[in-house]
């Protein structure tokens, strides 16, 4: 006869303790190190096992084995409690069967199952149905799983604190890890009526080479804090519909994201403290208002073009979800092949609620580095991708597209521009242009390519460094704004007579023109249309400036060679050239002045 263990019962689970056991021979159920002792165990009678374990508090070090030649080892019949900082070791081999509604919950102490690849642990229900028994509970910060080669399978059955959250929210699982430490190495989490795994915000989880799979429900619901330890070797699985549930938090360690076979769901706003990488073909399903904010470190999505990385709604319209915010110097910002769509609800609040992020918009570069390539952003309830500041160089931008947004698709300072390519597209978008807001160029040399659509300047731009628009380029000034070309800046704008440059507004003689105030021999305008300027706003900067206006381009000091140019639609003067400035004129036309065309 096998020796009983003895428990320590608490008075509020039972008042008597019970240490039954049985010793039952079963010749054609003998446990063999092979793939079919689950099977073994589905046809031995479960109802029976050489140790019996009702209601108990585990108080003391206890050490559970494999009975020699016996399919069930033991049979917990009840609420099996470890507390009082002691630890359940379970040896390889072993095989514990659970009778309805058990469970076994650890307050403070461990539960470490020491299982191998040739003797697997098994956790099992009396019946092998979905819900048969509870599953594995963790609710304080001393409780410690640590699971190896081992197999929970049957759970879901209830709720075990079925009045308080976060079980009635969450319902059944597998293990339910509130707090403390759990860490899963070659185990198998399935057949479950609840979900897989649910793990607190504060559990240090670490899930290697560990299967969960075939549960009702999701099949982890875990925090963003916890994807930096599930390895690539973990198989994440489930039935249609179901998703990894991911809740908000920050992320403060070096994470790789990876390709499962479900989707990451994630919930409310996620902080990027630390470095990001997520691999190819990852998709992630944005709940309500959720956001990504890279605040520290740094997120890399790379995404291949035929194995993209997509950012969605978890319903397919626009503004669902609130979009994706950088605020970073990391060279490391990329996106490469990414698809954000369904973004665009409302601006985020940081900072005890001031808003250090603006928007809305499905990208944000609130400050700091990013490169975009190859990126799908499309179906937006506002504008598509927003820069608010980026200095020189830090900015780049190629092959990309913006569609289907209910404001502009692009707003982005002036010194910015030189980022964009002349591949990107731009289309079915609400307001048809890229809007610009005012910048002073003073570093490096920029190069202003056409995007197919107008650069709109919401507001009068300096430039103090080189300037270069390519032909075709078209920019579209608001009323009373315009460009100023100072100090050692210069602006060369080179079209060709199928493809000019274009400065205008619709409106006629509605902003304030070219103004020419530097030194420079670079200023030219050759093949470029200059429209409706010349507002009449006579001192931009004061009486005393001494800065006149009222001509589609002002020439104050410096030079300028304007050639095969139109200049048009002027509230005064076409051009006016204050004496101490050089101007060559080459088939230049003019039309509709309201002015002489040339004033001197």
């Amino acid at each position: 006869m096998k020796a009983c263990i003895e428990f320590r019962i608490t008075p509020l689970l039972l008042l008597l303790s019970v240490c039954m056991f049985a010793v039952v021979l079963f010749a054609s159920c003998k446990k063999e190190a092979s793939k079919d002792v689950y099977e073994q165990i589905l046809y031995a009678e479960r109802g029976f096992a050489t140790v019996y374990v009702d209601d108990v508090s585990v108080l003391e070090d206890q050490y559970w084995t494999d009975q020699s030649g016996e399919a069930i080892d033991y049979y917990v019949d009840g609420i099996l409690q470890i507390d009082s900082g002691a630890t359940l070791l379970i040896d390889a081999g072993t095989v514990i069967s659970f009778a309805p509604h058990a469970a076994i919950v650890i307050n403070n102490g461990a539960l470490l199952a020491r299982g191998t690849e040739q003797s697997p642990i098994y956790l099992v229900g009396e019946q092998a149905s979905r819900g048969w028994w509870n599953g594995l509970y963790a609710l304080a910060d001393s409780a410690r799983i640590e699971l190896n080669h081992s197999e929970i399978r049957d759970t879901g059955s209830s709720y075990i604190l079925s009045d308080g959250p976060p079980f009635k929210e969450l319902g059944p699982s597998s293990i339910w890890q509130e707090a403390g430490t759990l860490k899963l190495r070659d185990c198998v989490l399935s057949n479950g009526k609840g979900f897989g795994l649910i793990a607190g915000a504060s559990v240090d989880l670490q899930l290697s080479n560990t299967s969960i799979g075939n549960h009702v429900n999701n099949p982890l619901d875990l925090y963003a804090n916890h994807l930096c330890c599930v390895d690539s070797s973990t198989a994440i699985s489930g039935r249609e519909g179901t998703v990894i549930r991911v809740r908000g938090s920050e992320v403060n360690q070096q994470s790789k994201w990876h390709k499962r076979a479900l989707p990451y769901e994630f919930r409310g706003s996620t902080f990027i403290e630390a470095g990001v990488e997520i691999v190819a073909g990852t998709e992630f399903r944005m709940a309500g208002a959720s956001a990504i904010v890279v605040n520290g470190g740094y997120l890399k999505a790379a995404g291949q073009a035929e194995d993209r990385i997509r950012f969605r709604g978890s319903n397919a319209q626009a503004g669902y979800w609130k979009g994706l915010f950088y605020s970073t110097e990391s060279e490391l910002n990329q996106l490469y092949s990414v698809d954000i769509s369904d973004a665009g609800n409302g601006t985020l609040q940081v900072n005890g609620g001031n808003p250090g992020y603006r928007g809305p918009s499905s990208l944000l570069l609130n400050s700091g580095r990013l490169t975009v390539r190859d990126c799908h952003i499309f179906r937006g309830a506002a504008s598509g991708f927003v820069v608010e500041e980026a200095d020189f160089g830090k900015l780049q931008c190629s092959e990309n597209s913006i569609t289907e947004h209910a404001d502009f698709p692009m707003k982005i300072p002036a010194d910015n521009l030189y980022a964009l390519d002349e591949d990107s597209e731009y289309r079915d978008n609400g307001r048809n242009e890229i809007l610009v807001s005012p910048a002073v160029l003073s570093t490096g040399e920029h190069n202003w390519k056409p995007q197919g659509l107008p650069f709109y300047f919401l507001e009068t731009s300096e430039v103090k460094t080189g300037l270069r628009i390519a032909a075709g380029t078209e920019l579209s000034f608001n009323a009373e704004k315009g460009l100023l070309v100072l100090d050692q800046g210069y602006l060369n704008a080179s079209g060709t007579s199928d493809d000019p440059v274009v400065f205008r507004n619709a409106k006629e003689a509605n902003w304030l023109g070219l103004v020419f105030n530097t030194d420079q021999a670079e200023n030219k305008l050759l093949h470029a249309e200059i429209r409706n300027a010349g507002l009449g706003l006579t001192y931009l900067y004061g009486t005393a400036s001494g800065w006149k206006g009222g001509a589609n381009v002002y020439v104050n000091s410096g030079q300028l060679q304007l050639e095969n140019s139109l200049i048009a639609g002027s509230a005064d003067c076409g051009i006016f050239k204050e004496a101490a400035a050089q101007l060559t004129l080459i088939d230049v036309l003019y039309d509709d002045n309201q002015g002489a065309d040339l004033c001197e």
